[in-house]
């Protein structure tokens, strides 16, 4: 049996908050045996979780004092905190973002009991002048937009099996008497073939950036609040000369998680938007989409994401679609200007961890 129990009690029935309001109520501590508390603690912090692996992050306790308690007596300690400006509360399709407060006693000697009480985090938009992205320290895995293409590692090894067979085809052929009609001759020939085939298929990207030039996608800007306009550029530096039979663009957010490690990882997805537009094929070539106001945040977690992309996709006869895209920012949406300055961008030395459960911690 524990020493104590602890009870959240928040002063507010209704657990929906705004980014930036203060969260209150008391800590109640039940005393069931003789115990000391080096220190009682209260922080707020979240939990991504679903059929990814599970991220947590670590919350900064505030201390509300150190006592000993005797059996019998029961005390409460009020708190408050300000809430940050972010990650909001997220229920989506294959993972969730929940917040809640969490108290914990550090008792000498015994095991340290603990609770935690959820409310939600809601983020309609927040004051001009403060940056979603930089008031959020509890998301570090949050990289720079980048141009995403294929990658080549897969085609370096086709590049290997074809190069193989290539050479012990003509080798076979040195050393015998030249004849094609040979069946290990054919053999070779058919693996050239499938080889050369397979090589196609690996540099399909390459092949037709030799038709159109190198493709690029220029964004007005890489953090796009909600509800605001997108303009992009796409730039063909070939787009008269090359055989192109339509050019889409597309604007998607999607969910991501990814469940175990290494070898054994798993890939889920869903997506949350689509929006596509068949473009005139101008020099440059420019499109323009709304960021949808109810639409998810940008959300960077080692194992949970919200992400947001921008597409281009470019028809050739007779060759599959050339495909290049770029990452998105979504943040909420810019509010009025502030009376004074908040300092609250600065991060508070927050952490993420994570842990294998696949569900709420609490």
């Amino acid at each position: 049996m524990s020493a104590c129990e602890l009870t959240i009690e928040l002063d507010r029935q209704e657990r929906s908050y705004r980014a930036g309001e203060v969260i209150s109520g008391q800590v109640k501590v039940i005393v069931q045996a003789n115990c000391e508390c080096e220190a009682l603690q209260i922080g707020i912090g979240w939990t991504a979780h679903g059929k990814g692996n599970s991220g947590v992050s670590n919350p900064r306790y505030q201390s509300l004092g150190q006592e000993s308690w005797t059996p019998g007596q029961v005390h409460r300690f009020p708190f408050q905190m300000t809430l940050p400006d972010g990650p909001a509360s997220f229920k989506g399709e294959i993972f969730a973002v929940d917040w809640h407060v969490e108290a914990r006693a550090e008792l000498s000697r015994r095991k340290t009991p603990r609770t935690r009480e959820p409310f939600d985090l809601v983020i309609d938009s927040l004051p001009r002048g403060r940056n979603y992205r930089a008031g959020d320290p509890l998301q570090p895995y949050w990289k720079p937009p980048a141009m995403r293409k294929t990658s080549t590692a897969n085609n370096q090894v086709v590049f290997l099996l074809f190069g193989g067979a290539l050479i012990f085809t003509t080798v076979i052929v040195a050393l015998g008497d030249g004849s094609l009609a040979g069946p290990v001759f054919v053999v070779l020939a058919m693996i050239f073939l499938a080889g050369a085939g397979l090589c196609a298929w690996a540099l399909r990207s390459e092949i037709a950036e030799l038709l159109l030039g190198d493709v690029s996608i220029e964004p007005d800007r890489w953090v796009v609040p909600r509800g605001e306009e997108l303009r992009l550029i796409v730039e063909v530096p070939r787009i008269k000369e090359a055989p192109i039979s339509e050019c889409v663009v597309f604007l998607t957010g999607r969910e991501r998680c990814v469940r175990g490690h290494g070898r054994y990882q798993s890939v889920f997805t869903e997506e949350v938007h689509v929006d596509l537009q068949t473009v005139e094929l101008t020099d440059p070539i420019h499109a323009t989409f709304t960021i949808p106001v109810d639409g998810p945040l940008s959300f960077f977690a080692e194992s949970n994401s919200v992400q947001w992309e921008a597409e281009v996709r470019i028809g050739l006869p007779w060759w599959p679609d050339f495909k290049r895209a770029i990452a998105l920012d979504v943040v909420p949406a810019v509010g009025e200007v502030m009376d004074s300055p908040d300092q609250r961008g600065q991060p508070a030395g927050w952490e993420t961890e994570e842990v294998e459960e696949l569900g709420p911690v609490w």
